[in-house]
């Protein structure tokens, strides 16, 4: 997780270790954080305060696809862990 400095909100980023490069995967201007792999290493499921209370959102790790939003209810949700 890293601050959008416009935006004042942190949101999440990819990091290639072995090639030290950092690429932007949330760009919302709601606050995106506690990401969490999928077994598989193909989505990347989140949670976002972008429809007000966090809730949990999914995004396929190669981009192709728009945001999807997994989990919303009252109260906080938060994508700390997946299974599978």
């Amino acid at each position: 997780v890293m601050l959008d400095e416009k935006a004042g909100t942190p949101d999440l980023w990819i990091y290639e270790i072995e090639r030290g490069i950092r690429t932007r995967f949330t760009f919302d201007p709601g606050t995106d954080w506690a990401g969490a792999w999928s077994p598989d290493g193909k989505t990347i499921f989140f949670s976002s305060d972008r429809n007000g209370n966090s809730d949990i959102f999914r995004k396929s790790f190669a981009g192709s696809s728009p945001e999807e939003l997994l989990l919303e209810k009252e109260g906080d949700q938060y994508a700390f862990d997946v299974s599978s």
